[in-house]
């Protein structure tokens, strides 16, 4: 009976627990508002939608009676202390972070039902996220949580509302936010047996970081302005970090939010959190938050995705990329990697290279096309690195045509190797599957050909920019085109195809005058594409010579949405949310140039992506034939525009203008400010190269060289290249430094030239850390044999941190409650770039008795070999031991 009393005893106390946790779990923090004139903000910190943790008892009932949940919700608050507030503060939190990096690509901030309450919110759905986090831990929420790992009461404990289970581990959400379920497609949720409304469908536009990145904080005695250093470069150079704070009277992790800004007051450094429960903000119930290094235990950092695999960045054609570079000002010299393409080539090569991760390895990969001789002898190449950083083409394919577009590249047979899609002018399309090959499996499409009265017989279109999406939310990405030729009276289409069996395959294809009426000639910019009526299917935008049109593929049919008449355009339009009405506008540019038909104008257009309707227009004194790019140069509410033109209608000399969006399109500034400069027409791109938190604008030269401005439209950088430039660079992150690099095609008589270009900085390595046991009571000291070592190719001098809980020298002194499996993060630094790893402690209860030596009481053996034999070791175990945990090191010698 007493064994009993104890027992009762013992789970009563951990409930009591658990109540005045949930009691205090929103009380992290200090009800604070921003100040932009005092306090670092991050861009776009008052856009994002706040979203709410408080449920709705009628809501419970409804889903009670008619969604079917595992457990019945919870219908009265008041019997529960703080029952009205659901605790997934996590996957709150981790959704809001992912909101600020699609507010920076302009991506809305999409209308969801909220799970708990029933309500309709903004931004990224908390249960998409929560959703996935259940299905991959498999009900087992016990294997994918850190503290309370070793009581398993927060875990245990169910949702006040829901009762589900309580995904506890920040780190699972940030993989979550990097590792989006590509598979979900309308995927049921796994907590309702009638799911109704609430199924879920993964959108690669929604996601779009590229990795995790903890950020070391020591253990609480040891915090100090080291720690907050980290936190404010951390958010300084990736933007929103995802949060873990304690209570203000416990030192247990219990609340997440984001955190979108600093401060100075006179307690020292704060930190500025965007939560989502309050008496404060938007709708009454949320507020920001002001905090203190010691109320935040764990941080991360998401790095932006380092690829550009199409025309101007990505479907959407928006020309700007998040990733930060490390050219340092008015530093002349660069690091560059030039390597010489397999075959020799022409100095007049025209090419636009793309960036993405090909083969499914640890680098990024450039493909790009080029001229050899003459246009019938065109090839595409592969560069990147190899397993052991040594840069090389890995392969190269003769097309047998010169190739003037980006390839798109993207994922078409859901192997783990991605395909390359590139449109010809001589009316084919190429695709190319590397599968792991130096000689890639290779097919063609040709289009037909189409009557032209004004060239007197039938004409082949051109094709030339490509797109690659899954446009049907079927699971497989199609590729979508449009050919075009310069016979006005021709009519062009649209075309959507399939990868299967080795084979393009027909999937439907439309005439881009039909419910139109007057051929126009096709388009000759890329499409763009994105889900532009928020119905879970993405649409396409096509540029016609003589209008916009969109067009829907619902069920495998292409149907006109909505189209304009605006005239010229040239080159593919953006589509982004640029006044933040969560909702998408399309951006171009039309010119009065070479138009044959009349009533063409230059303009800048901004006009409804979802009804073609007109909201701005600018017009413009220059010829713009190529697409604009947008971003916030001046950190206000108002984003702006940069576009690139002719001064004349064939004239040799360009300008570059910057204007501001808000009540109307303003123009801010025009380089050059005077005199005259050629610049090679292709679009603008924008990335903040030295990030230190102001955007550049990249272009290109006629005269070879690559032009840096800065956002008031001076030179900031500019550097000379040999040979001839086809286009403007892209960027990305070939080195897996983290940092954007510049990469352009040149040609030089007689080659063709692919050359990087970043700063010269580079990245300290840590070498390999092996995993650590040990039984609870003994001081862990990772470095105890000197196995956390740091080297730095530039000799800079470098810093080792440790997450908690080892302190910053890399100890830990365990005690008997530390039982449990941890994930400690060991990170090198040189100030600016940093090499990271995560490293597995298993601490074993201390019951657990070590056996460290073999049969002969020693703890290391030699093995002599004079040639091939056999050895035979033999370890001593004690009587009747139950072996949990056993580790060998083998390392071999020379004599």
């Amino acid at each position: 009976m007493m064994k009993n009393s104890k027992i009762t005893r013992l789970e009563l106390i951990y409930v009591l627990v658990i109540i005045s946790l949930a009691t205090l779990a929103y009380g992290t923090g200090i009800p604070y508002t921003p100040s932009p004139a005092q306090d670092y903000l991050v861009d776009g910190y008052d856009s994002l939608p706040f979203k709410d943790q408080r449920g709705d008892e009628s809501w419970s009932l409804n889903i009670n009676t008619n969604y079917e949940p595992d457990r019945n919700w919870d219908t009265n608050f008041y019997d529960n202390a703080g029952g009205s507030i659901s605790y997934k503060c996590l996957s709150y939190a981790s959704s809001t972070t992912n909101d600020w990096f699609n507010l920076q690509y302009g991506i809305p901030m999409n209308n969801y039902r909220s799970y708990i309450s029933g309500r309709y919110e903004n931004g990224t759905n908390p249960r998409f996220l929560e959703a996935n986090y259940h299905e991959s831990i498999n009900g087992n929420h016990y294997s994918y949580t850190p503290l309370l790992y070793k009581l398993k009461v927060i875990s245990a404990y169910r949702d006040p509302i829901t009762n589900e289970r309580i995904p506890y581990r920040l780190k699972g959400y940030a993989d979550t936010l990097t590792n989006p379920p590509s598979d979900w497609i309308n995927y049921d949720d796994p907590k309702l047996s009638n799911p109704q409304e609430f199924n879920y469908t993964y959108q690669e536009d929604l996601f779009n970081i590229g990795e995790f990145k903890e950020i070391s904080i020591d253990l609480e005695i040891f915090r100090g302005t080291d720690d907050e250093n980290r936190l404010k470069e951390a958010m300084e150079k990736y933007g929103a970090l995802l949060s873990f704070t304690e209570n203000l009277e416990s030192s247990i992790n219990i609340h997440s939010m984001a955190l979108v800004g600093h401060g100075e007051d006179g307690s020292g450094t704060y930190f500025i959190a965007h939560d989502n429960y309050g008496s404060g903000g938007s709708g009454g119930y949320s507020e920001y938050k002001k905090l203190y290094i010691e109320d935040i235990d764990q941080a991360f950092a998401f790095i932006p995705k380092g690829d550009w695999p199409t025309y101007h960045h990505d479907n959407r054609r928006t020309g700007f990329t998040l990733l930060k570079g490390d050219m340092e000002k008015g530093k002349t010299q660069r690091k560059a990697i030039n390597l010489v393409l397999g075959t020799r080539g022409t100095t007049a090569a025209l090419a636009r290279p793309s960036i993405a991760n090909l083969d499914n390895d640890n680098y990024q990969d450039v493909v790009v096309g080029y001229l050899v001789d003459d246009e019938d002898d065109g090839w595409i190449s592969a560069v990147g690195k190899n397993w052991w950083g040594n840069t090389k083409e890995k392969w190269k394919k003769n097309i047998g045509y010169k190739v003037l577009a980006n390839p798109s590249i993207g994922n078409l047979d859901d192997d783990k190797e991605l395909e390359v899609i590139v449109g010809l002018y001589n009316g084919t399309l190429i695709l190319i599957d590397p599968d792991g090959s130096k000689d890639p499996y290779m097919t063609g499409y040709t289009v037909d050909k189409k009557y032209s009265a004004i060239g007197g017989s039938d004409v082949r279109g051109r094709l030339g920019f490509t797109a690659i999406a899954n446009l049907d939310n079927e699971g497989r990405n199609e590729i979508i085109f449009a050919d075009n030729s310069y016979n006005y009276d021709w009519n062009g289409t649209l075309y959507v195809l399939g990868y299967e069996g080795n084979n393009l395959v027909e999937k439907d294809m439309i005439n881009l005058t039909e419910g139109i009426g007057g051929a126009d000639g096709g388009a000759h910019g890329a499409v763009a594409i994105a889900d532009v009526d928020n119905d879970d299917k993405e649409e396409i935008v096509v540029p016609g010579f003589y209008g916009i049109k969109v067009y829907d593929y619902d069920s495998g049919t292409l149907s006109l949405k909505c189209n304009n008449t605006h005239s010229y355009i040239s080159a593919a339009p953006v589509i982004y949310d640029i006044d933040r009405d969560n909702e998408y506008e399309i951006i171009y540019t039309t010119a009065d140039y070479d138009c044959d038909y009349g009533g063409c104008s230059n303009n800048l257009y901004v006009i409804d992506a979802d009804s073609c309707t007109e909201e701005k227009t600018k017009s413009l004194d220059i010829y713009s034939l190529v697409s604009p790019a947008i971003a916030n140069f001046d950190s206000d509410s108002n984003l702006e525009i940069i576009i690139l033109g002719r001064t004349a209608e064939y004239g040799d000399y360009d300008e570059v203008q910057l204007f501001e969006y808000g009540s109307s399109i303003t123009e801010e500034w025009t380089y050059p400010k005077s005199g005259s400069i050629q610049l090679v027409d292709s679009a603008p791109n924008i990335v903040d190269i030295d990030g230190d938190g102001d955007y550049e604008i990249i272009i290109a030269s006629t005269t070879s060289s690559i032009m840096i401005l800065n956002n008031t439209g001076e030179i900031f950088d500019e550097f000379d290249v040999e040979g001839t430039i086809g286009s403007t660079p892209v960027i990305g992150d070939l080195s897996g430094k983290g940092v954007a690099e510049l990469t352009v095609k040149r040609s030089g008589s007689p080659v063709n030239i692919l050359t990087t270009l970043t700063g010269t900085n580079r990245m300290p390595e840590l070498n390999q850390i092996g995993d650590i046991t040990a039984i609870a009571g003994d001081l862990i000291n990772i470095n105890a044999s000197g196995q956390v070592a740091a080297t730095d190719p530039d000799g800079d001098n470098t810093t080792i941190y440790y997450s908690s809980p080892l302190n910053e020298s890399g100890l830990w002194q365990t005690t008997v409650n530390d039982t449990g499996n941890y994930s400690i993060l060991v990170e090198a630094s040189d100030g600016n770039l940093s090499d990271y790893q995560y490293v597995d402690i298993t601490v074993f209860s201390n019951e657990t008795t070590l056996s460290n030596t073999f049969a002969d009481n020693t703890t290391k053996k030699l093995l002599n070999f004079t040639g091939t034999e056999n050895k035979t070791i033999t370890i001593r175990l004690p009587k009747d031991a139950w072996v949990i945990h056993t580790k060998m090191k083998v390392e071999g010698m020379a004599p």
